[in-house]
């Protein structure tokens, strides 16, 4: 009856371990996607801005 309920709690603590595993990698993918979406996001602001000077000097060097 011991040795069962040590098999049941080691079956439990490895259940709850292999859960917590799934949990964590799933929170890592969407930290990942998060991190990428906002990586575009800054990125394409960024090339925005750049583009956007790049606009202005050049119009000002060709109206002297």
């Amino acid at each position: 009856m011991v040795d069962n309920l040590d098999n049941d709690a080691f079956e439990l603590r490895r259940m709850m371990r292999q859960q917590a595993h799934e949990k964590a990698f799933e929170v890592n993918v969407q930290a990942q996607r998060l991190f990428e979406s906002e990586k575009q996001k800054v990125t394409r602001a960024g090339h925005e801005k750049l583009s956007n000077d790049y606009e202005k000097k050049l119009n000002q060097i060709q109206q002297n």
